[in-house]
């Protein structure tokens, strides 16, 4: 197993460590030993790279974050933990993502999904039910990889095998982000009325009109998306507020921007170039904050 993830090492790093709860004890009697055990101490350094990765994440600094999860990685590496192993690929390919790097975020996707197939590895390891979901959602990772990429006949296998996995499982989170994906594929096939199917079907699976989860937020996106394509304007434009509305309450800046080019490009097409104009400043003034955040 060693031989194999060496060579991905310079491209893991993990999300969360799983943290291994073991207790030395002392030869004394019914003492417990004060000193932790190297495994313990070398799960917890995970952790804490790990932790300072997400910091940097959510600071858009995404070269920092991406050194401190390989740091988590190798840590999980040195322990042999499936989960931490799974985890730290799943950080580094939304890592990549983050920076634009696709094609090192598929071969990320991709070792996570043969390390849970390879008899050599995982598979070995115990606790399966800990690990195994880790895996599972590497099918549904790699799917969006390939569905950005336009690589769409295998996006739509790896959302099928997804959803094989997840059959029996009643979670409406998952059917909303699952409508949601099947809502982008749909438009990158341009087919705007299948799209729009798809995302009314996320927005149903939100339970209530107050609910302002990310998948939720999404839904609106693939919404306006579907709606702009069919020239519905004035729903689109409706769906585009939404979508900047919930986006600035999740603190979502990259999917603000997103959100008032939108309302640019329909103000465009109803012959309102001064109101283009402001949402195209706005989104520049957010886009000119981000990539000062990046750079420091």
């Amino acid at each position: 197993m060693k031989a194999f993830l060496s060579k991905y090492r310079d491209l893991l790093n993990p999300v969360k460590a799983i943290l291994v709860i073991l207790v030395a004890w002392s030869g004394l009697p019914g003492c417990a030993s004060t000193d932790p055990s190297p495994q313990i101490m070398q799960t917890e350094q995970g952790e804490r790279a790990y932790q300072t990765g997400v910091a940097a994440m959510e600071m858009w600094r995404y070269d920092v974050a991406l050194g401190q999860f390989m740091d988590s990685l190798r840590w999980n590496q040195s322990v042999e933990n499936a989960a931490g192993i799974l985890k730290a690929l799943h950080a580094i390919t939304a890592t990549f993502q983050a920076k634009g790097e696709l094609e090192s975020a598929l071969e990320s996707a991709n070792t996570a999904i043969r390390l849970g197939l390879s008899p050599d590895s995982a598979i070995g390891f115990p606790n399966p039910e800990i690990w195994r979901p880790l895996w599972v959602e590497s099918y549904w990772i790699r799917a969006t990889i390939h569905a950005r990429i336009s690589e769409l006949d295998q996006a739509q296998s790896d959302l099928t095998t997804y959803i094989q996995e997840l059959e029996g499982r009643n979670d409406s989170s998952q059917d909303q982000k699952i409508a949601n994906l099947q809502s982008f594929i749909a438009l990158k096939r341009s087919n705007p009325e299948q799209a729009l199917v798809h995302a009314e079907a996320a927005l149903r699976l939100a339970g209530n009109e107050k609910d302002s989860s990310p998948e939720t937020a999404t839904a609106w996106q693939r919404l306006a998306e579907a709606q702009e394509a069919l020239e519905d304007l004035n729903n689109a434009e409706k769906s585009w507020s939404q979508s900047l509305q919930l986006n600035r309450k999740l603190g979502r800046s990259d999917r603000m921007i997103t959100a008032l080019e939108g309302l640019a490009r329909i103000q465009e097409l109803q012959n309102q170039p001064d109101a283009a104009q402001e949402y195209r400043q706005r989104a520049q003034t957010i886009q000119s904050a981000l990539s000062s955040n990046r750079t420091q």
